[in-house]
C-alpha cells in the first residue's frame, strides 16, 4: 500500500521519519508572480517491483505544474550542532549525521522508486 501525504514546502521529509507537517489542502493562493509550492510525501509498506511513473492528471493547470524529485544528501558532519551544549541545540531538526532532503532534481521521465518503509518526497510547483 502507498501512503501519500501533502506536506508544507517549509517541512523536511526525512527518509526514516513520518512527515509531521501534513496539510489538508482544499485550495491555495499565491501572490502575483509567485509560485505556489507544496510537497507530496510518499511511503510504501511493501516492496514495489520496478519504478513508478508520476505524471500530472488532465487539468486546466497541467501546463503550469512542475514536478521535482527531492533528493536526500548524505551529511557526515554536524559541526555547528555538535559544538553546542545540549541546552543550546534547540531548534535543530536533527543533531546526528545522516540523510537530509536537500536537492531538487528535474527528472525528465518522472520515474520514482519506493523502498519499503522509507519516506520520499516530490516537490510540486504551480506557476
Amino acid at each position: 500500500m502507498l501512503d501519500l501525504r501533502l506536506v508544507s514546502p517549509l517541512a523536511k521529509v526525512f527518509p526514516d521519519a513520518e512527515p509531521v507537517h501534513a496539510l489538508t489542502l482544499k485550495k491555495g493562493s499565491a501572490l502575483r508572480g509567485e509560485k505556489y509550492c507544496f510537497q507530496l510525501a510518499y511511503c510504501c509498506n511493501t516492496f514495489v517491483r520496478g519504478p513508478m511513473k508520476l505524471e500530472v492528471a488532465e487539468s486546466p493547470l497541467k501546463k503550469h505544474i512542475r514536478l521535482l524529485r527531492v533528493v536526500n544528501v548524505a551529511t557526515a558532519r554536524m559541526g555547528d550542532v555538535v559544538m553546542r551544549k545540549p541546552e543550546e541545540q534547540v531548534g535543530f531538526e536533527r543533531t546526528k549525521p545522516g540523510l537530509f532532503p536537500d536537492l531538487l532534481k528535474d527528472d525528465v521521465q518522472k520515474i520514482l522508486y519506493a523502498d519499503p518503509l522509507v519516506w520520499y518526497a516530490v516537490w510540486v510547483e504551480v506557476d
